[in-house]
């Protein structure tokens, strides 16, 4: 809700980049059980690609169809 309340698409991506960007970050020093490593690392991938298709200037509605897909 917070990205779709910003009006300019561009600011949109900004804000969901940074937001990305805060994630990967967590990911990198987060502390997991063992099991859960594993996943950690498969959200830390999938964070990198979707902030690369931002850099490539994917429109909001592309990433946002790829996120339903992989649900």
């Amino acid at each position: 809700d917070l990205i779709l309340s910003v009006g300019d698409t561009k600011q949109r991506l900004e804000l969901l980049k940074k937001i990305i960007s805060t994630t990967v970050l967590r990911f990198e020093t987060a502390v997991a059980p063992s099991y859960a490593l594993p996943q950690v690392k498969i959200l830390r991938v999938l964070s990198l690609i979707i902030s690369n298709l931002i850099d490539q200037e994917w429109e909001i509605d592309n990433l946002k169809s790829l996120l339903l897909d992989l649900t």
